[in-house]
C-alpha cells in the first residue's frame, strides 16, 4: 500500500468524472482541481498533499497509476493514465508513443492548446481503448471501473469513500454494474 494521503487518491478517481465520456486518461491540472475543492480551506494542507502526490507518481510509487507525459515547464498539462492493470515496459513504450503527438500539441504553443482539443481527445481515446483492450475488458468504461476499484483497493479507500465516484459514474455514463440503468 502506497503512503500517499487518501484524499490524493480520491482526487484521482474524482478527476475522472469531469470527463465527457469514460476514459482512463486525464491531465494533472483535473486532478488539482478535485483535489483544491476537498481542501478548499487550508491551502497549506493542500500545498504539502499535492506535492507528496506528485512526487509519487514522478517517482512511480502509485499501482494503477502512470504519469505517462511530464511537462517540463508546466505539470499541469502532464498526463494521468489509470489502469486496472499493470503495465509492463513494452506497454508504457507504445503509450509513450501516442503521447508524443500530445507533445507536438503543446510544443506548438499552450496558447493553442483549445485549438488541437480533438487532436488530444483523439490521443486519450486511443491510449483508453488500449488498456481497456490490454485488460480484457469490452469497453473503456469497464476498464475505468475496474482500474478505480483496484486503485481504491490498492490505497485502503472503502465502498463509502468510492460511492460518490461511482453514482455519478453510473448516471452520467449508463454503465451501472449489475445490469443497472
Amino acid at each position: 500500500m502506497s503512503s500517499v494521503d487518501k484524499r490524493a487518491i480520491t482526487a484521482i478517481i474524482n478527476a475522472i468524472l469531469y470527463t465527457k465520456e469514460p476514459t482512463l486518461v486525464t491531465q494533472y491540472k483535473v486532478v488539482k482541481s478535485a483535489l483544491a475543492l476537498m481542501l478548499v480551506d487550508d491551502y497549506d494542507e493542500y500545498r504539502k498533499v499535492e506535492e507528496e502526490l506528485y512526487n509519487a507518481l514522478a517517482n512511480r510509487m502509485l499501482k494503477h497509476v502512470y504519469l505517462i507525459y511530464k511537462d517540463d515547464n508546466y505539470n499541469d498539462f502532464d498526463l494521468i493514465l489509470i489502469s486496472p492493470i499493470k503495465l509492463d515496459n513494452e506497454q508504457l513504450a507504445v503509450i509513450s508513443e501516442k503521447v508524443n503527438l500530445y507533445d507536438s500539441i503543446l510544443r506548438a504553443s499552450y496558447l493553442r492548446l483549445a485549438e488541437h482539443v480533438g487532436l488530444y481527445l483523439t490521443v486519450e481515446r486511443t491510449i483508453s481503448a488500449l488498456v481497456a483492450k490490454w485488460a480484457g475488458k469490452d469497453s473503456v468504461a469497464d476498464a475505468v471501473l475496474d482500474a478505480v476499484t483496484a486503485l481504491a483497493r490498492e490505497n485502503g479507500l472503502d465502498a463509502k469513500d468510492v460511492k460518490y465516484f461511482y453514482d455519478i459514474f453510473c448516471l452520467k455514463f449508463r454503465v451501472c454494474r449489475g445490469g443497472e440503468t
